[in-house]
């Protein structure tokens, strides 16, 4: 079926792609650039964040029978979001927990609830340790 586009008809879809682009692969992209989209507008974060989290939550196995993942897997993505070498492990429990990684695949809602909630945490925890230093030095 011939595709017009921009006033040119194309024979399929593959001419439409860069040479040697996988059709699916390109399908997959855009559906993970609307989620991270959807996902960045529902939690008010942003998108390029979001973005990030769901590329380093792909490569994390989920190993268990119904779809969750193991703690250690979810604290090493913790790791890998937030950039540190050490997570506590009451943290990374915690957060295990409330986001049910253990009883199903990660609730993806529940996580940027919880991220958003650490995120202000800490801005708030750096921005009160700044003005701190700054009037000590006054």
């Amino acid at each position: 079926m011939p595709i017009t586009f921009g006033g040119i008809v194309f024979s399929s879809i593959r001419a439409l792609l860069p040479r040697g682009a996988d059709p699916i692969q390109e399908r997959t992209k855009h559906c993970r650039y609307r989620q991270a989209l959807m996902l960045s507008q529902r939690h008010s974060l942003d998108y390029d964040e979001v973005h990030a989290i769901l590329n380093v939550l792909k490569r994390i196995p989920c190993e268990l029978h119904n779809g969750g993942m193991e703690v250690t897997n979810f604290t090493t993505f913790l790791k890998q979001i937030f950039e540190l070498k050490h997570i506590p492990d009451a943290i990374s429990e915690a957060a295990y927990e409330s986001s049910v990684a253990r009883q199903r695949p990660l609730d993806i809602d529940k996580f940027f609830v919880l991220y958003r909630n650490v995120v202000s945490v800490a801005r708030s925890h750096v921005s009160r340790e700044w003005r701190q230093d700054a009037s000590a030095t006054d």
